[in-house]
């Protein structure tokens, strides 16, 4: 009885092992367990006769999962079996308890890759288990074989690309290549080179079933996708493009803000929050008091007031209620812009142009580069728990098992 209940204290249920010893070492906070299975037939691996003809025997001593805070060792004597055809020698299958290339048992192992699933750092996980960081990172990279993580052959039908600061591999920026659909990461690239996203690209066996990528307005992955995703759909992220307008809006305040003096000067230097708001996101009991403030910056300059015009009309283009209504105001405030006399909206609308047919797909289409920016501030606090990483595929990894977590 006291032996089952030690066996299911080590969780080894249904491995049909024997425990013959223990010994506990309270001074070195150690406790280990001399464990045997039953001698059973099994196939010789060159004639398959089955055999449980005894050859030798030898312990292997294994690494466990800490109880009570001891560390806990298992000492696995194992059994060499020969061949009664062949005379090949060979062991018997110990696999359920450990594997044949780890000297820590199964369930360690899982135990480790349940915890890096977690918002934890390699030295966190290796201290809980009374093991090194090397062991944590060589298992994470094992379970990455297994899940076939860095043979990535083919794409989903809609994904979205990003790029974000990840001071890895020699490289200031890592490109974030994620699935809209099961909002999982599909590939970390150490660049946003134009010609190092193609050749990932080349790898890609499914390449014309990709129907849709969403981007910010950065020009390498637009030529990337453009020469390899020949049928994929390009979609202007909404709020890239809509934040180059509000720039323009800034820049317009802080340019009025500099031929300015005294009160006025002031008062400029505090508006920019209400001038980039959407008035019609204020509350109606606000609104007067919202209008009263930015009359008293209109009366500063006539220009503020065109330019907070254009603003605004540019926010109003999401309100209309048909995709042809939408591109007509987005054709609309373009030739209002180019035809100002404000020239960081003469700058904005240039860009825009450059991106017409992408601002229009995102008129059509419901998806957009949200998903993959929320990604990225996940990705940004399991780089800041680990105090960064300097291997690229060990980034890649921990961001891959963390979206296994539930």
């Amino acid at each position: 009885m006291q032996n089952n209940n030690t066996i299911k204290l080590l969780k080894l249920q249904e491995k049909n092992i024997k425990i013959n010893k223990e010994v506990i070492d309270v001074e070195n906070n150690t406790a280990t367990f001399y464990i045997s299975k039953p001698i059973v037939k099994t196939p010789c691996p060159c004639c398959e006769t089955l055999t449980k003809r005894i050859h030798d025997h030898r312990n292997q001593r294994i690494k466990h999962t800490p109880i009570n805070g001891f560390k806990t060792f298992l000492v696995l004597q194992k059994t060499r079996l020969i061949c009664t055809n062949c005379n090949k020698k060979f062991y018997m299958d110990y696999s359920d308890i450990v594997n044949p290339r780890f000297r820590s048992s199964n369930q360690l192992f899982w135990k480790i890759i349940n915890e890096l699933k977690l918002s934890c750092s390699f030295k966190d996980v290796a201290k809980i288990n009374f093991c090194s960081i090397g062991v944590v990172i060589r298992y994470l990279h094992f379970f990455s074989y297994l899940m076939l993580w860095q043979n990535i052959t083919t794409l989903p039908k809609r994904i979205g690309i990003d790029e974000f600061k990840g001071n890895c591999d020699n490289s200031k920026y890592l490109l974030h290549i994620f699935d809209l659909d099961t909002n999982k990461t599909i590939k970390i690239l150490n660049t946003r080179n134009c010609c190092d996203i193609i050749n990932f690209f080349n790898q890609i066996t499914n390449r014309n079933d990709v129907e849709l990528v969403t981007m910010d307005l950065y020009s390498p992955f637009k030529k990337a996708v453009q020469t390899k995703l020949k049928n994929a759909v390009i979609v202007a992220d909404r709020f890239h493009y809509t934040r180059i307008v509000a720039n323009a809006m800034d820049s317009l305040r802080l340019e009025i803000w500099r031929n300015t003096k005294g009160i006025e000067k002031k008062y400029l230097k505090h508006l920019k929050k209400k001038l980039l708001k959407d008035i019609e996101s204020i509350p109606k009991d606000r609104l007067l008091e919202f209008e009263v403030n930015l009359n008293y910056a209109f009366d500063i300059s006539s220009e503020l007031k065109y330019g907070y015009q254009l603003y605004q009309n540019f926010l109003r283009i999401k309100d209309a209620d048909t995709y042809q209504e939408k591109c007509k105001r987005f054709r609309d405030w373009l030739d209002d812009a180019e035809s100002c006399t404000i020239p960081s909206f003469k700058s904005a609308a240039e860009t825009l142009i450059k991106w017409n047919k992408e601002i229009l797909n995102s008129f059509k289409y419901t998806y957009s580069n949200g998903p993959t920016e929320g990604k990225n501030n996940k990705i940004k606090v399991i780089k800041r728990i680990a105090f960064g990483f300097r291997n690229c595929i060990n980034f890649e990894n921990r961001i891959k098992i963390r979206d296994l977590y539930i």
